[in-house]
């Protein structure tokens, strides 16, 4: 699968960085870039960028680590900037907020990857997305439900949840079964949040602290979405109806979205 970028040097390039950590207004060391890019126009240089973000600091819920462990405290995200979107050496410039689903040959070779991690022989796939060169998998069997988060190298990781445990939806409302930041060494962290839906859910959103939204997916009574970076307990969901009509957005921490085991 190859990687492409391209540059639009009208568009702010503080949005490519929105999508990694949530921030209350543009942090001071990130004007200097914006202005360069802005100047520059479309001239390729790479400048770097920190930013350091806050971690919230709550266990995730109802998992097992992934590839590498989540620690408290202060995480430092470095991003180097390609006029104006993130560096291609960055796996993650290829993610996108609106995902493609996957079907086909692209299904299946995303369903080998994630059974090469644990098989899971049994298990049918309720829902599946592409954001750039990674995946994201939900399969059920009688048991369980199973995430699979993987880069086209096939690195990343999966984690379960007993289905027993968990409480039907309303025809109108989602609930969250899990919500997670995990890391790898080859891509740094992602967050995770699924959950399920009821019938007359036909479309959720995810919005961020900094306001940067986030389409997830909504297959066969479930929904998924995942993002660069660390979990945002300011985040809230947005569930939009068949009738048209759309909830008032909900915190992740909601209660009475929040499947609370």
């Amino acid at each position: 699968m190859s990687r492409q970028t391209t540059s639009h040097p009208s568009q702010d390039p503080l949005v490519a960085i929105a999508a990694y950590a949530p921030a209350p207004r543009i942090p001071d060391s990130l004007q200097p870039v914006r202005d360069q890019i802005l100047r520059d126009g479309t001239r390729v240089t790479t400048a770097a960028a920190t930013y350091t973000a806050t971690k919230n600091t709550r266990a995730p819920r109802h998992r097992g680590a992934l590839v590498g462990a989540v620690a408290t405290g202060a995480l430092a995200l470095t991003v180097g900037l390609a006029v104006p979107w993130l560096s291609q050496d960055d796996a993650y410039a290829t993610w996108t907020a609106t995902p493609t689903a996957l079907s086909g040959e692209a299904l299946a070779d995303a369903e080998t990857a994630c059974d090469i991690v644990v098989p899971a022989p049994a298990a049918t796939t309720v829902l599946a997305e592409q954001r750039g060169i990674f995946t994201f998998t939900l399969r059920t069997d009688d048991r369980e439900v199973m995430d699979c988060l993987l880069d086209e190298d096939g690195t990343g990781g999966l984690s379960s949840t007993n289905l027993d445990s968990l409480r039907e939806p309303t025809k109108g409302e989602v609930t969250i079964v899990t919500y997670f930041t995990t890391w790898n060494p080859n891509n740094g962290h992602a967050t995770a949040i699924y959950g399920r839906t009821g019938d007359e859910v036909s479309a959720v959103n995810i919005t961020r602290s900094n306001g940067f939204k986030i389409e997830a997916t909504v297959s066969n009574g479930w929904w998924a979405a995942w993002w660069p970076g660390d979990t945002d307990p300011d985040a809230t969901v947005t569930m939009h109806h068949s009738d048209g009509t759309s909830s008032k957005p909900v915190n992740v921490d909601d209660p009475t979205i929040l499947d609370v085991q």
